[in-house]
């Protein structure tokens, strides 16, 4: 509704934009939750929290930007059909499937090679890598949601493998996220859109602003006591101000304007992706921060410690396969 007020787009073509900037991005909320500083003002499940959620929606944000599409190059009755039998049944449901038996076996296997000696921990990497690219290329060669499919395999691989399997593998996807991060990031400056961002204006920037602040507060709000680790208003307004918009919005994007001629849709969804970039970089540290210091769970980690001169690492169960799908 923003996009229709302020840019005078037509209803159906900020419905998709809508949709285009909706997913979080996983690897920009990576640098949110991961590191020393996140692990010490932010407690895991919330951190737990940002992160699979980012993972999740990536995927599914799919089933919202095809309808519009659909709504613009085909007849209403035809172009609901198509999508509820064809994107809702078979890409998104069997993505859901085959993204499930690849991730159960790939995990049982693992376990089962680990309890036989036949595979050491310099092997995980690849082990992860191999069944990101087979979930992500044959979910795509049979038309299905490649990025959802391997979310879903990522969920359950993590179910299967044990908390020692998920701590190796949790300093290796760090260093690789932040390897690709940055050709990725170089790579969409190189198609900024200057001059039309300039047409745009100061309505361009507001626009983009309010998305920001507004795309996730209000469903958060609404929904919060429906999810366990949101016990909190700061809970809420952290994970709503935190919802990075990054690779999913370029690529999408550009699937929109392929299928429907609208060059339009670039401008507007860069802007939004820079602002995020930018904005969501400078709050990331000082609201971390701010979040402990207005904890009340800040004494009792600190109780905690003084009883445990070693504390126990936190389980971290993050869901790190999802972000290979991404770059890949």
């Amino acid at each position: 509704m923003l996009t229709y007020w302020i840019t005078g787009f037509g209803f159906t073509v900020s419905l998709l934009i809508g949709a285009i900037v909706t997913p979080t991005d996983p690897i920009l909320t990576l640098s949110v939750v991961s590191g020393k500083l996140a692990e010490k003002n932010l407690p895991g499940r919330l951190r737990h929290f940002l992160l699979t959620e980012a993972g999740s929606n990536e995927g599914l944000a799919y089933l919202f930007v095809v309808l519009p599409i659909l709504l613009m190059t085909l007849r209403p009755a035809e172009a609901l059909n198509r999508w509820t039998v064809h994107t809702l049944l078979w890409e998104m449901g069997f993505s859901i499937v085959l993204g499930s038996v690849a991730g159960y076996i790939s995990g049982r296997m693992l376990r089962i090679a680990e309890s036989k000696g036949t595979i050491d921990a310099s092997s995980y990497y690849s082990y992860c890598l191999a069944l990101t690219l087979l979930v992500l290329g044959g979910v795509k060669l049979l038309k299905g949601e490649g990025i959802l499919a391997v979310f879903v395999a990522g969920t359950i691989f993590s179910m299967v493998s044990t908390e020692k399997e998920r701590h190796e593998e949790e300093h290796v996807v760090e260093g690789v996220d932040r390897f690709f991060m940055v050709p990725i990031f170089t790579l969409l400056g190189l198609v900024l859109p200057w001059q039309e961002w300039a047409k745009l204006g100061w309505e361009g920037l507001l626009l983009a602003f309010l998305i920001l602040l507004l795309h996730r507060l209000p469903i958060l709000l609404f929904t919060k006591s429906f999810i366990p680790d949101i016990r909190n208003n700061r809970d809420m307004l952290f994970a709503g101000w935190f919802g990075p918009v990054g690779i999913g919005a370029f690529y999408y994007s550009q699937v929109s304007m392929r299928q429907t001629g609208i060059m339009e849709i670039w401008p507007v969804v860069s802007l939004i992706v820079c602002m995020s970039i930018v904005l969501h970089g400078i709050t990331e540290t000082p609201f971390a921060k701010l979040y402990r210091k207005l904890s009340p769970e800040k004494s009792e980690q600190n109780h905690e410690k003084s009883e445990n001169h070693k504390p126990e690492p936190q389980k971290k169960e993050y869901l790190h396969i999802t972000n290979f799908g991404k770059k890949f």
